[in-house]
């Protein structure tokens, strides 16, 4: 029964989330402290300078990455990504932990749930906002991380289905928007081939036990 409860909570897990690349900015790996600047592996800038950092980092950043070592920051107004995801009926959750340096150099965005269009220089082309959540820096303490959240819920005969998500954050004020640990959450994601391994070994494991 343990071995069942187990392999139910893996599978469960595993399929849980959409598919977004480096959604936890630990690409590329950098010594506590460091930073890049050229870019997010797996995301679209508005060519900023953007890029990932090792917390914590002395006192511009005390505290450690909420997901991993690393998290994600931009100078810029846009960073967007589009998942292969596509919107289905049932809700979509998106959500990301912001981040407020110790610093004036700290920012508040918006996080954004696209569906449609085409991802360039950060920003959404021809796309449909599904939602947005704000992350005002001045509510939070330094040093610290908060979940902001946003969710839509699409209806059977909605115009939007089939097309694809994005996710975007952008700039309201301040000079450095810091955020980690994306995660969009979809009605029905699509099993990761590790998870369709378990799932079988699984299987086969329950059926020789009951054979024996």
């Amino acid at each position: 029964m343990k071995f069942r409860l187990a392999l139910a909570a893996l599978a469960l897990s595993a399929m849980s989330h959409a598919t977004l690349i480096n959604a936890s900015f630990e690409t590329p790996a950098q010594p506590q402290g460091n930073y890049t600047q050229s870019g997010i592996d797996g995301w679209t800038t508005d060519g900023s300078s953007a890029g990932v950092w090792h917390l914590p980092a002395n006192s511009f950043f005390e505290a450690n990455a909420p997901d991993g070592l690393q998290i994600g920051y931009s100078n810029g107004n846009f960073v967007a990504q589009q998942a292969s995801d596509e919107l289905e009926v049932g809700t979509t959750t998106l959500s990301v932990m912001g981040g407020r340096r110790t610093d004036s150099f700290a920012g508040s965005f918006f996080l954004r749930l696209w569906a449609g269009g085409t991802v360039a220089s950060g920003d959404i082309i021809g796309g449909t906002l599904l939602g947005e959540s704000y992350y005002g820096y001045t509510a939070y303490n330094p040093s610290t991380f908060s979940l902001i959240t946003v969710e839509y819920t699409a209806a059977a005969n909605d115009p939007l289905l089939g097309q694809l998500l994005t996710v975007q954050f952008a700039k309201a004020v301040g000079s450095q928007m810091n955020w980690d640990d994306v995660r969009l959450v979809t009605p029905n994601p699509v099993p990761e081939p590790i998870s369709i391994f378990v799932l079988g070994a699984g299987a086969v494991a329950l059926s020789r036990k009951r054979k024996v």
